[in-house]
C-alpha cells in the first residue's frame, strides 16, 4: 500500500476539473428540479386550503345538527363585527348560527376559486 502511494506524491483528493464538473452537474440538476418543487409547494397550499374549507363545512353541519338551528356558510368582507352574508368569498368564509359568528376562515388564496 505504501509503495503505491509513493509514486503519486500529493495526488490525494480531487482535481479542480473534477470539482467543476461535479458543481456543473449539481447546478443542472438544481435548475431542472426547482420548477417542479415550486409547483409541489403551490399544490400543497391549495390542497391545505381546500381541506380547511371542507372542515369548515363539516363544522357548519355539526353545529346545525347539535343546536337544531339554521346554520349558514357564507362569504364576507371585513367591515367590523356585523355578521352579514354575501356571495363573494374572496374576503373569507364565515359559519353563522342564529346570526352569530361560529367560525371564520379569512385566508382564501387567489388561486382557489369557490363557485356557489
Amino acid at each position: 500500500m505504501k509503495d503505491s502511494l509513493r509514486g503519486r506524491r500529493g495526488s490525494v483528493g480531487f482535481t479542480i476539473v473534477e470539482l467543476m464538473v461535479a458543481l456543473a452537474v449539481l447546478a443542472i440538476l438544481a435548475t431542472v428540479t426547482a420548477p417542479s418543487y415550486s409547483n409541489l409547494i403551490r399544490e400543497s397550499r391549495v390542497n391545505s386550503q381546500a381541506s380547511e374549507i371542507i372542515n369548515l363545512l363539516r363544522l357548519a353541519r355539526s353545529e346545525a345538527m347539535s343546536h337544531k338551528t339554521d346554520t349558514f356558510v357564507c362569504g364576507f368582507i371585513t367591515s367590523g363585527d356585523k355578521a352579514q352574508c354575501i356571495t363573494d368569498y374572496s374576503g373569507g368564509i364565515r359559519v353563522l348560527r342564529s346570526n352569530e359568528v361560529v367560525h371564520e376562515l379569512t385566508e382564501i388564496p387567489e388561486s382557489l376559486i369557490i363557485d356557489s
